[in-house]
């Protein structure tokens, strides 16, 4: 198996574990039962290649929309930062206004647009699942360790290629 399939594998152990635990009502994390519902679709999920496959290319397809709607914020802030000088233009006032609240109203646009595929992003299942590794390599036990090793393989593969 390749080092990110071990990595997969020792995450999902570990989160089969919790789950043991949990609804034993041992864990030292906490026992309700959002928690067991979360980890039971982790588990789920880490345990299904075709499942994993796909909430992967749906966070790819989210990030990427951010990318562009980041972007296209940046090129609308530029747009509104080159203006010259309203009064420069020889136009009308009441155009000029237009314009620039136009611009205002799309930038106000996309801001939440950003937002919203930040929020996207974030709570998709990859985000969650990075966040619960995350959150395991910093405890102080033999899985966190376990999963340490592994991602460390997982770099070096990485950086070797």
């Amino acid at each position: 198996a390749s080092p990110e399939d071990q990595f997969l594998n020792v995450l999902q152990l570990a989160l089969e574990k919790e789950l043991i635990e949990t609804r034993a009502g041992t864990s030292p994390t906490g026992t309700s039962t959002g928690k067991i519902s979360k980890l039971t679709a982790l588990v789920d999920i880490l345990s299904d290649g075709k499942k994993l496959k796909k909430v992967s290319k749906r966070h790819s397809g989210c990030a990427q929309m951010l990318e562009l709607e980041q972007s296209t914020l940046k090129y609308l802030e530029r747009e509104l930062r080159e203006r010259p000088d309203d009064v420069d233009l020889g136009l009308p006032v009441d155009m000029i206004d237009d314009e620039k609240s136009e611009l205002l109203a799309e930038i106000k646009t996309q801001r939440q647009r950003v937002l919203k595929g930040d929020r996207e992003v974030n709570d998709s299942m990859i985000s969650i699942i990075a966040k619960v590794a995350n959150n395991r390599m910093k405890m102080e036990d033999e899985t966190a360790e376990a999963l340490k090793n592994s991602l460390a393989s997982v770099r070096e593969n990485y950086n070797s290629e």
